[in-house]
Parts: C-alpha cells; sequence; structure tokens
C-alpha cells in the first residue's frame, strides 16, 4: 500500500505561497503527470505567481494534450485580469482549455484559497495575515479540497472573455 505523502507547512511571507503554488502548478503540468484538470481558487489571487514567467511555458504543453482543463474561481474576474495583463495576453490562445469562473453574487465572495490538480499535487492558504498553509500531493486531500468548492462552481458563471478587435 503506498503511504501518502507528507505535507508540508508554509509559514511566512507571501512569496512562500507563491512558491507553493508554482510547485504544484509545475509539479501538476510535468510531462509524466496524467492530471488532466487543475482548479485553482482564491477570492482575489494576491501574491498568486501568474506573471511569473516560466509557467504560461511550463502549462503551454500540459495544456496542448487532450482533455486538459485548468478551472480558475474568483470573485472579481475582471480586476485580476487587469492586474495580470501578461497572463491575460497569453491565456487568448489557450480559452478552450482554460475557464475562468465568477463566483456567483449571492455567495458574499466567501471563497477558501487553493489549488489542486485531480489526483494530487494541492497547496491550501488558511489566513494571509501571517501567510499561513499547507502544501502536498495526496491525492485523497486533493479531492477533499476539490469537492469542497464544487457547489460553488456549479453556481458560478463564466468570466474573463476575449474581446477581439478587428476589422
Amino acid at each position: 500500500m503506498n503511504e501518502p505523502s507528507a505535507t508540508e507547512r508554509l509559514d511566512g511571507a507571501a512569496s512562500a505561497w507563491a512558491e507553493a503554488v508554482r510547485r504544484v502548478l509545475l509539479a501538476a503540468t510535468a510531462p509524466a503527470g496524467s492530471q488532466r484538470r487543475i482548479v485553482a481558487v482564491a477570492p482575489d489571487f494576491e501574491a498568486w505567481p501568474w506573471e511569473a514567467g516560466e509557467l504560461p511555458s511550463a502549462l503551454v504543453p500540459w495544456l496542448r494534450r487532450p482533455g486538459r482543463e485548468l478551472v480558475i474561481l474568483l470573485a472579481d474576474p475582471a480586476a485580476w485580469l487587469a492586474r495580470s495583463p501578461r497572463f491575460d495576453t497569453w491565456r487568448r490562445d489557450w480559452m478552450h482549455a482554460i475557464r475562468i469562473r465568477a463566483l456567483a453574487e449571492d455567495e458574499g465572495g466567501r471563497l477558501p484559497e487553493f489549488i489542486a490538480a485531480e489526483g494530487g499535487p494541492w497547496a491550501r492558504l488558511q489566513e494571509r495575515d501571517p501567510w499561513r498553509g499547507f502544501a502536498g500531493a495526496d491525492a485523497r486531500t486533493a479531492t477533499q479540497l476539490l469537492q469542497s468548492i464544487d457547489a460553488q462552481l456549479q453556481r458560478s458563471s463564466p468570466a474573463g472573455a476575449v474581446k477581439v478587435l478587428g476589422l
């Protein structure tokens, strides 16, 4: 029987959280990985490394594989995309595999903050001041995290539409 992987405690600055998110994305999109779906959830994605140059390039080979989906759920997608112009420009080529969802207004902006790939890895932030959370790679915790926001995802609405300008 396989032992679940150890859970890492995240304490300290926002940079520790950003590094944990980066590691989850890189591990989940590795060529040997079989993860088909990654879900990122946060009220506003403060301190998330979406603008880091290496992440979009790491996501591209993963997104090219059939059946891959990156789901992003947050309270105000327009404000986040305005703060993330590099990511916003890059994602336009991958709209078929990137789903940005806006939290339903009646939810009141209450969202947990985590990233999880189906089957692991995952990282979950518990509080921002100070920045504390946990990260790991076990499938059980990843499944629990994904199930915890399933109803909110179902009530959410599509967001982040691409506006094409042309003649």
